[in-house]
């Protein structure tokens, strides 16, 4: 495993390995965790956007993974925010948030 592993305060880990699983799988996982822990998207991004400026940044993605234990390296949880950057701007806006949630909700393939 990574020495970059990202582990939340609990210690839990969702035992991923990077070689193992596909960005997809990375993906489903990530929403599973979002769905256990939030009631909505909205609050979700606003647990993230840590500094109000409505946008996440990687480390924001980051530091919310870890306090909600999200076990992921750091290369999975880049995987997960190309994802959701859509336009690539080095930001999540709340749209680009909504978009790959939303479409994973309804079981589509965001990929």
């Amino acid at each position: 495993m990574s020495g970059n592993r990202v582990k939340g305060a609990g210690g839990s880990s969702l035992g991923f390995e990077k070689s193992k699983k596909t960005v997809n799988d990375i993906c489903d996982a990530f929403l599973a965790k979002i769905n256990e822990r939030f009631n909505s998207v909205a609050a979700a991004f606003r647990y993230f956007d840590v500094d109000g400026d409505s946008k996440v940044s990687y480390n924001e993605l980051l530091s919310g993974c870890e306090k909600i234990s999200v076990a992921l390296d750091s290369s999975q949880l880049f995987e997960v925010f190309k994802l959701l950057d859509f336009d690539g701007d080095g930001t999540i806006s709340y749209n680009e948030f909504c978009l790959i949630l939303e479409d994973k909700r309804k079981g589509m393939d965001p990929i």
